[in-house]
């Protein structure tokens, strides 16, 4: 997909938000636990 667009930035710009959303959604609607991450890790 990037080797397509000319704008390489903005597609992967534009991937990573609408991931983003998604994660929080099911993070915030409980379809997924929120991952435990610790200062030791």
């Amino acid at each position: 997909v990037l080797k397509v667009y000319h704008f390489p930035i903005t597609v992967t710009t534009l991937q990573f938000s609408v991931g983003s959303v998604i994660v929080l959604f099911m993070w915030a609607t409980g379809l997924y636990k929120k991952p435990k991450i610790s200062g030791s890790q």
